[in-house]
């Protein structure tokens, strides 16, 4: 009899332990599984930065820890129940201790991988950027030339490699330097700024540009407005002597990518073929580049030397000599009106007569 009690006893405990353990099994597997999809949540959702996470979770954790050890006390009214309920809440504990210690180093983590990631896709997508605007230039500029891509320079550097290339183009008479900012807006204008432009048959250079200022002068007395007017702006009593002195690129163009492009060309000027400022409301019209830019070089040997989208430098070996820069800062202002925002023009002569680098920029 006693036999047959505790093997009754046993049976039932047995079968108690076996649904027990699978009920407690069961529960914490799903409970573990929510913990985990919830701290990916917190990154891929973007809340990990919800303080109220850290307490709404637990909580709820909690209620879960209430409701499981309920109904596993519903199931048995023995002490067998007991110990499942103990085993259960002591996991729902440890989840809820791993939750309060590890959430704040989760986001942490986290934080600094969403850096990491983001720095990789930024230099990434710039190297992309700037890939296709280098597949551009390739488009646009005859595969006679050679382009070289260089990346992000200082206008320093760019300046002291301008000046290597020239001398090395000087010496070999092989190609003509000229220094690129790789800007989408340039290869997308330039696909259509020398569109049934006809280069043959181009007037005399020096009678152009001389009919230009001309031009200019007659415009510009007529509707200069105050407070400056054209009288005032040329008056030799304005001449103050100073002029800022330009013997570099002064563009910062901090984080912008540039090419090197050798054009193997006859002349300096035929560079305006290819490339040219296509920004701004006044840039200047595709003949009108190469019409000043041949004039300048037969009298002054200046090359055109950085273009950028709205930009231009020309670089002359030796600054004009002082006897042929107020004529020669008239001709900049014809070519472009910008080169001459200082109030008066003397400041832009006294800059010809010791700079290497002439400033064009269309706003």
């Amino acid at each position: 009899m006693a036999q047959k009690n505790l093997k009754k006893i046993l049976d039932k405990v047995g079968k108690d332990s076996f649904l027990g353990m699978c009920i407690t099994g069961f529960l914490t597997c799903e409970i573990s599984l929510y913990y985990k999809m919830t701290v990916k949540e917190l990154y891929d959702y973007k809340r990990r930065q919800e303080k109220y996470t850290l307490f709404i979770f637990p909580i709820f954790f909690g209620i879960l820890t209430i409701l499981g050890s309920i109904l596993i006390l519903s199931f048995y009214k023995r002490a067998v129940a007991i110990i499942y309920t103990i085993i259960f809440v002591s996991f729902m504990a440890y989840f809820i201790y791993r939750f309060i210690r590890l959430h704040p180093e989760t986001i942490e983590r986290l934080n600094k991988e969403e850096k990491q990631w983001n720095e990789y896709y930024q230099k990434k997508r710039i190297e992309e950027y700037n890939k296709s605007l280098y597949d551009k230039l390739h488009e646009i500029i005859d595969s006679k030339h050679e382009i070289i891509e260089l990346g992000t320079m200082t206008d320093e550097e760019l300046t002291n490699l301008y000046l290597k290339e020239k001398a090395k183009g000087d010496e070999s008479k092989d190609y003509i330097p000229v220094i690129v900012q790789l800007d989408d807006n340039l290869t997308e204008d330039l696909t259509s700024f020398f569109d049934d432009v006809d280069f043959s048959n181009l007037p005399d250079a020096t009678e152009y540009v001389q009919q230009a200022v001309n031009k200019m002068i007659k415009e510009n007395t007529e509707t200069w407005e105050e407070p400056y007017t054209w009288a005032e702006f040329t008056d030799p009593k304005n001449d103050d002597g100073y002029g800022a002195t330009f013997d570099t690129l002064e563009q910062n163009q901090t984080g912008d990518n540039f090419a090197l492009i050798k054009f193997h060309v006859d002349h300096p000027w035929e560079i305006f073929k290819y490339i040219a400022p296509v920004g701004g409301d006044g840039a200047p019209d595709p003949k009108d580049n190469i019409i000043f830019a041949k004039h300048w070089y037969e009298k002054y040997n200046a090359v055109p030397a950085f273009i950028f989208y709205d930009t231009v430098y020309f670089y002359v070996p030796e600054p004009v000599e002082p006897q042929n820069c107020y004529q020669l800062a008239l001709e900049h202002q014809a070519y472009c009106i910008e080169s001459g925002s200082d109030p008066y023009i003397w400041k832009q002569v006294n800059s010809l007569e010791k700079s290497h680098f002439w400033n064009f920029w269309w706003d």
